[in-house]
């Protein structure tokens, strides 16, 4: 959503773990090649645990990647198994046929089959992700079989949580103790060497695991370089698109964890881009922080570390808000509010809805103007525009008359956020939003056809200013990602008498903006210089290359 506003290749912070983004810190490091040399020296049982989101996956994918020829590897990352369907999983991995379901014909089948491996002086591996996840009676008979001689051929490398070890543990003392209970049922003498090795399994089984290691978090430097890092791989340099101060609030609210760090990334990007602010600041990430923890009205939130349910439960809280944001939308009932003298929210649909004036006007001018974006249908036109000007009808007031700067033809891969960029010297909601009222028919500004017409106007301050069927006039002061960008007109003595309101526009399936108008103007000249005013106070996110109402010029010219 983000990327071309900022001038990214990609997503930098993604959640999902990409091995193209792996950033060795030094315990990454030391665990990734201590992995290795254990798989190389056939140690039989690795345990690798890590809080979540320290890294465990993309450092597995990592070493997969890495290992040397020779190795036999299988890779086992759905856990919630029974033990046939664990050994089934396996040989499938390893292709091995398998016929029979049988847990003990599969074992037998996997041991042959490490043997096999042996002979010709290679290494099988299996490496089980999610291994916590693992029921405790698989767990167990994992453990059991592993304890056997037959099974030295066989590596086992588990992954996992913390509660990885605890399972360990319970799994040994469980199998310790059934072993005593079977030998007193089978009257043997305790003095005997039978009862002896059975108190001795326990043990064992830490015997067999040879190589314990542990995933730290990252030291608050290891998080300032693991951002520069990601934003390096995606086309971005810190220093470009977050205040040093950022860095440091984002790094400590994080502790260290990989995961959180994309996500309050990730999401301070997004609020960003939502306020079209090129770079994110202290303000920013604490306004990101109390939208995912749900706590607003607190200017310092502290994340406390591996938390990562709070961050779950607050994206799900996003996702139903939207949802919910979009029902009322279709309804054309108010979903949001707070105000000045009062911020009116209505719905696009709602608010485009013509009235018998406009009607009328429509009708005597013997002009078709062209729906509000959010209810445009059609498709657009391709042949070429003869019309100098054209009426455009915002989701609230009427637009005055617009001379057109272009009318381009759409090239492979592009869409309407990079021909802002490309005509007007930047992109953000507000300009792709203004494009898409003069283009009815579209209304995903990411999907364009090639070959389709676009046109593109000159902004100027008079395109901003909206007049109503009364003769009052409102102001288009800009369209956002987040709809409470209202809020920060809310500080504007000069706005203390005028109607706020806030119009959902969804663009596609997952996306809405919220374009804020602001009403109460008697006439242009008054809204043409609260437009001034708010441009010098940065509060028109197109300001940029808004020019006067008789400028000449390419309005793309900063």
């Amino acid at each position: 959503m983000y990327e071309h506003f900022f001038g990214l290749s990609g997503k930098p912070f993604e959640v999902t773990p990409d091995s193209k983004f792996l950033f060795l810190s030094a315990n990454h490091l030391e665990v990734m090649n201590r992995m290795l040399s254990g798989i190389r020296d056939r140690k039989a049982l690795i345990v690798v645990t890590g809080e979540v989101g320290t890294g465990k996956t993309i450092l597995v994918h990592s070493v997969l990647e890495r290992l040397e020829e020779g190795v036999k590897s299988a890779f086992i990352f759905h856990t919630t198994l029974t033990f046939e369907e664990l050994l089934k999983a396996i040989l499938v991995e390893l292709e091995q046929p398998t016929p029979r379901r049988d847990e003990k014909i599969l074992w037998e089948q996997l041991v042959q089959y490490s043997k096999q491996v042996s002979a010709q002086e290679e290494t099988l591996a299996i490496i089980i992700d999610e291994a916590h996840k693992l029921d405790e009676s698989v767990m167990e008979k994992l453990l059991q079989r592993m304890i056997e001689p037959r099974s030295r051929h066989i590596q086992i490398i588990l992954v996992g949580q913390p509660e990885l070890e605890e399972k360990l543990e319970a799994s040994a003392v469980s199998r310790f103790r059934r072993s005593g209970i079977d030998r007193r049922k089978s009257h043997i003498p305790a003095h005997s060497p039978e009862r002896r090795s059975g108190q001795d399994r326990r043990g064992s089984l830490h015997e067999r695991i040879e190589v314990r290691l542990e995933i730290e978090p990252l030291t608050d430097d290891e998080s300032k370089r693991y951002i520069e890092h990601r934003l390096r791989l995606s086309g971005g340099k810190t220093s470009e698109l977050f205040t040093e101060e950022a860095v440091n609030l984002l790094s400590h609210q994080a502790q260290g964890i990989p995961r959180v760090l994309n996500i309050l990334c990730d999401n301070s990007l997004l609020t960003a881009y939502g306020l079209s602010k090129q770079k994110v600041d202290v303000d920013v990430v604490h306004e990101t922080i109390r939208a995912l923890e749900g706590m607003r009205g607190k200017k310092t939130v502290r994340i406390q570390p591996f938390l990562w349910k709070v961050l779950l439960a607050g994206f799900l809280l996003l996702c139903l808000a939207g949802f919910l944001v979009w029902l009322n939308r279709g309804s054309g009932q108010p979903t949001l509010g707070t105000s000045q003298r009062g911020l009116i929210q209505k719905s696009a649909s709602e608010a485009s809805r013509p009235t018998a004036t406009q009607k009328t006007e429509q009708k005597s001018e013997g002009t078709r103007t062209p729906p509000a974006a959010p209810v445009e249908t059609g498709t657009p036109q391709t042949g070429t525009f003869s019309a100098p000007s054209l009426l455009a009808t915002s989701s609230m007031g009427t637009r005055g008359k617009v001379e057109f700067e272009e009318i381009v033809t759409v090239k492979a891969g592009e869409n309407i956020s990079e021909l802002c960029r490309r005509y007007y010297g930047l992109t953000n909601a507000t300009l792709m939003d203004i494009v898409l009222d003069f283009n009815p028919g579209l209304e995903n500004p990411r999907l364009i056809r090639v070959n389709q017409k676009i046109r593109l106007p000159r902004i100027t301050e008079e395109l901003l200013i909206l007049e109503n069927p009364d003769q009052t006039y409102q102001i288009h002061v800009g369209t956002y990602a987040d709809p409470d960008a209202s809020r920060r007109y809310s500080n504007v003595p000069a706005l203390k008498d005028k109607d706020i309101e806030v119009i959902p526009r969804k663009v596609s399936p997952g996306e809405t903006w919220y374009r804020v108008v602001i009403g109460g103007f008697d006439n242009r000249d008054e809204a043409v210089k609260m437009i001034r005013l708010l441009k010098g106070r940065g509060l028109v996110p197109s300001s940029r290359i808004v020019s006067g109402q008789g400028t000449p010029g390419k309005s793309g010219s900063p």
